[in-house]
């Protein structure tokens, strides 16, 4: 029983919209409504596209930026390798003159009472 008197307001309310917009006024007003909601949706669309490409130019740059630090510590990373490389090779080479001497110095049946070898006081001397 309601369902019927809901049904019959909405029927009957839905006739007399549909009879005011087909008369001058309403159909005037109906066409201007017709006319903002037209417009509005095209705004909202245009609105969508241009929020859209602003977005993909957002992921694209974000991109770029992070391929670019990857690349920039890389190259931090291969110039510090290049650079520590030739110090590690002649730290390496003093190490091994240090205990090179070390041990050669210290087999002497003299070790005590004499001075550094000359040759070894040479290899001593090319540390840097």
């Amino acid at each position: 029983m309601p369902w019927t008197l809901i049904w019959s307001a909405v029927t009957g309310g839905l006739s007399s919209v549909l009879s005011f917009l087909t008369k001058p006024p309403g159909l005037y007003l109906g066409i201007a409504i017709a006319f903002a909601l037209a417009l509005w949706w095209f705004g909202q669309h245009e609105f969508s596209r241009g929020e859209a490409a602003c977005e993909a130019s957002h992921v694209k740059a974000n991109q770029h930026e992070v391929v670019r630090q990857k690349k920039a510590g890389d190259d931090a990373v291969h110039g510090s390798d290049a650079r520590t490389a030739p110090h590690k090779r002649q730290d390496d080479t003093n190490k091994t003159n240090v205990r090179f001497i070390y041990v050669h110095d210290k087999a002497l049946p003299d070790a005590a009472a004499v001075c550094v070898n000359p040759d070894d006081a040479d290899r001593l001397r090319d540390i840097k």
